[in-house]
């Protein structure tokens, strides 16, 4: 039996803090579409690095990273538990 196994080491092509970028194009059939750290739009994200986006809350900036084959929320633990 063939295992459909990847090792993802980026999630798009998206170029770093501009809108309306396709952000996760390599992994979602309808690609997100970005705002920056400027506009903050509550609901969207920003690709701030080749692996690193921010999620704007209403109340707050939630980052993430994709480390290790795994896409982890990296702020403090009371600001990621708020998306679950």
């Amino acid at each position: 039996m063939l295992q459909n196994s990847f090792h993802l080491t980026k999630l798009d092509s998206a170029k770093i803090d501009t809108k309306n970028e396709e952000l996760f194009k390599y992994i979602l059939e309808n690609p997100f579409k970005s705002t920056t750290t400027k506009d903050k739009e509550v609901g969207k994200w920003a690709k701030m690095a080749s692996s690193d986006y921010i999620f704007f809350t209403k109340n707050s900036i939630v980052k993430f990273s994709l480390k290790n084959n795994s896409f982890e929320c990296i702020s403090p633990e009371e600001i990621c538990k708020e998306l679950e």
